[in-house]
């Protein structure tokens, strides 16, 4: 945290109720179907080419607890 003065802890915000509703099941397969073609397309064959540097993620159920974030 010293070398990144950018970089804060902030505590972990409930998934709203709305949101928790719309993550259907269809709605996660076709997730997956679209990002296995985009695997496809860009011939990434390696899970250590993948990273998730978004701010939501993909969160099926929330925990309350300290993030780290810039």
């Amino acid at each position: 945290m010293s070398r990144h003065p950018n970089m804060k802890l902030k505590q972990t915000e409930k998934l709203e109720m709305a949101r928790a509703i719309a993550c259907s099941e269809s709605k996660v397969r076709n997730w997956f179907s679209v990002f296995r073609d985009v695997l496809e397309e860009y011939e990434i064959s390696s899970p250590t080419c993948i990273f998730n540097c978004d701010k939501t993620g993909f969160p099926l159920q929330t925990k309350s607890g300290k993030v780290l974030t810039v």
